[in-house]
């Protein structure tokens, strides 16, 4: 309190510029780069998420249809001709 507020005045700027993203005084560059890898890390998340329901959807629809598994890697072709996400084709089973 003593001195006025020039101290809590120096910490809200500081604050406000960090989570802005508008100096790289005060870390506001680490913020963004934190933003940036956070959303990054979304995206990543979402497509796994999409190939996973695509691949356990033929693999159920293999089951329904009772085939060879031969069957199931011609329906991940086949969903994949469709447009659908399933991943790097080739990479592995």
């Amino acid at each position: 309190m003593i001195g006025g507020n020039q101290n809590w005045y120096n910490f809200k700027t500081a604050l406000v510029e960090h989570f802005s993203c508008r100096s790289s005084r005060h870390g506001g560059l680490e913020h963004f780069k934190a933003l940036q890898h956070a959303i990054k890390e979304k995206k990543i998340k979402a497509r796994n998420m999409d190939v996973n329901t695509n691949l356990v959807s033929a693999a159920v629809q293999v089951c329904k249809i009772k085939a060879a598994s031969m069957a199931y890697e011609s329906m991940v072709g086949f969903i994949s001709s469709c447009g659908a996400d399933v991943g790097n084709i080739g990479h592995g089973r």
